[in-house]
């Protein structure tokens, strides 16, 4: 399920083999990849870029095209790049980590250490939870303004006992990461850690 959270699946993963008619956008994303298959990567791009426009799509699919479109030499514009489409924080407990995702589109996902899973979608009955997305992607969207995005091909794993804080654009992953009490020592890694614990509290409450 991490691997899922961040918008930057291997191709071959989102979605996973090639069973056609599951719907838009992921026909479009099985087009594309069989149009790479047989190296049409322009053929390729324009579907991926037709699904960063289309309309009501989760965030993570548009992430996941942005990610696709990246690796095949497209670059999102200038005033899109930064666009703070999720948030990702990471807490160390117990030697391992919670994990917390949310999204322009009101959806939430939250991991916790021990394996559980809880799952938020977007909707209007969660007026609370949509107010403290707000705030969550608010604070995301200061870790963008400050930290370059990551250019390497993956993504590490967090150290044991250190923090992440994320957010999730067209351009990639832009964050900061270092020892809890570090990051609860600055300003904007503190802010977000806050909403995230305040998000975090609807959610629980929106899932039992």
């Amino acid at each position: 399920m991490r691997a899922l959270v961040y918008g930057d699946c291997a191709l071959d993963d989102w979605p996973s083999g090639d069973t056609a008619d599951q719907g838009e956008p992921w026909d479009s994303f099985v087009e594309a990849r069989t149009a790479l298959q047989q190296g049409n990567v322009d053929a390729s791009r324009q579907v991926w870029l037709g699904i960063t426009t289309m309309p009501d799509i989760e965030s993570r699919h548009v992430l996941q095209a942005w990610h696709f479109l990246r690796l095949h030499g497209v670059e999102p514009p200038d005033d899109e790049a930064r666009q703070v489409l999720g948030g990702v924080v990471e807490v160390p407990v117990a030697g391992k980590h919670d994990l917390l995702a949310a999204y322009a589109d009101g959806s939430v996902r939250y991991l916790n250490h021990g394996g559980d899973v809880a799952a938020v979608e977007p909707s209007a009955d969660l007026p609370k939870v949509s107010q403290l997305i707000g705030i969550y992607l608010a604070m995301a969207d200061n870790i963008a303004r400050v930290a370059g995005t990551w250019d390497q091909p993956s993504l590490p794993p967090v150290p044991p006992g250190h923090g992440r804080v994320m957010a999730l654009t067209p351009g990639g992953l832009r964050f900061g990461q270092g020892p809890e009490e570090q990051l609860r020592a600055q300003q904007m890694p503190r802010d977000m850690l806050d909403a995230a614990t305040l998000l975090l509290q609807q959610v629980v409450a929106a899932s039992t």
